[in-house]
């Protein structure tokens, strides 16, 4: 993608997105999705898949 094409999705999104800071990194959200990120679940695990994976191929 280009930084054209970047920044132009970003601003057709623009008024649907929210500022956030996470660990310390400035980002953003959908506003929509804010709900749904606050009220999640904390997770318990993490599963790191090595390259070979093949479910991870397309």
């Amino acid at each position: 993608m280009s930084r054209r094409d970047a920044s132009d999705t970003f601003d057709a999104l623009a008024r649907e997105l929210i500022p956030v800071s996470f660990e310390g990194h400035q980002s953003w959200l959908l506003a929509a999705d804010e709900t749904t990120v606050v009220t999640a679940e904390p997770m318990r695990g993490v599963r790191f898949c090595v390259d070979s994976d093949l479910r991870l191929r397309t």
